[in-house]
């Protein structure tokens, strides 16, 4: 855990809402394999995160809603880490009493945090965005990458060259006539050789 925490504290800290425009930018945050807990000093791999999500529950009462749509999971918790160290957690989060008809020393509170926060809206918004760019920013690094070589799907046939003229190529080769090959007729169902069954 020493390690984990020395590498997050030196590698993966990030300013509020301040998300690198390069993928060189978060290459520290990017390759950083651990994520930190919210409250304390457990660290879990990025692999793990239902583990954290779990631990926050039981252990913090941290309930982080529809946290399957967060676009970046490291980024979206190192972000709130640092935000709940500068203010107290029911700046952001909704309070949830359970076993309120219990005695006060049985009630527990639950935090929740979703994007009925503004501030949580426009981080998860900004995660996608970041997404968005790093998939079109992979697309065009593609299209222009001249190392690519891979075998044809249906024959022996090696492609080299970028992705693109190698789908051209594909295309136009004999191979597209497996492509454009029109589907096996429909089998229509034969009813009159089927058992028929009556009601007694």
């Amino acid at each position: 855990q020493s390690a984990c925490l020395q590498y997050y504290y030196t590698e993966c800290i990030l300013e509020p809402l301040s998300l690198p425009e390069s993928p060189g930018g978060g290459a520290a945050v990017e390759s950083c394999p651990y994520v930190p807990c919210i409250f304390c000093k457990e660290c879990y791999l990025l692999a793990e995160q239902n583990q954290l999500l779990k631990h926050m529950i039981i252990e913090h009462k941290l309930v982080i809603a529809d946290m399957k749509l967060v676009a970046d999971f490291r980024r979206y918790i190192l972000y709130w880490k640092k935000r709940f160290a500068e203010q107290p957690i029911t700046d952001f989060c909704s309070v949830i009493k359970t076993n309120s008809e219990a005695p006060l020393e049985e009630q527990d509170n639950y935090f929740l945090l979703c994007d009925v926060l503004p501030e949580d809206r426009l981080l998860r918004e900004q995660l996608q965005q970041k997404r968005l760019r790093e998939i079109l920013e992979q697309q065009q690094r593609e299209r222009y990458d001249i190392s690519f070589h891979s075998m044809c799907m249906f024959c022996d046939q090696e492609f080299t060259g970028n992705r693109y003229s190698s789908t051209i190529r594909l295309i136009s080769s004999n191979c597209s006539a497996i492509l454009n090959s029109p589907a096996p007729p429909y089998q229509s169902f034969n009813y009159s050789s089927t058992t028929s069954y009556t009601t007694q």
